[in-house]
């Protein structure tokens, strides 16, 4: 995968996540999706998705890392045991 594209993939993931997050007030502002991540930095679910995202791509690398880090974060046992099973190979895409 190159660089761009992963790139892509990336703002696409956190410029969805923002408007999941935000709803209609960010339609209409431009936003940079490197600086989306700054909204909520220490949530888990800002990270899970973008593992997925590099998973269906076929980037197993930059999968295991996003997972590891909404692994990190997770507090609730349901999720963490989700992303553990990702992590593991044994979660279904």
């Amino acid at each position: 995968m190159t660089h761009k594209l992963r790139r892509l993939i990336t703002s696409l993931c956190i410029t969805y996540l923002l408007l999941l997050a935000y709803g209609p007030g960010l339609l209409g502002q431009k936003l940079k999706p490197a600086e989306a991540l700054k909204f909520h930095p220490q949530n888990y679910a800002n990270y899970e998705p973008l593992g997925d995202a590099y998973r269906r791509l076929g980037d197993m690398e930059l999968a295991r890392d996003a997972w590891g880090k909404a692994l990190a974060l997770s507090t609730v046992a349901e999720h963490s045991a989700r992303i553990q099973r990702k992590l593991n190979g044994t979660e279904k895409p």
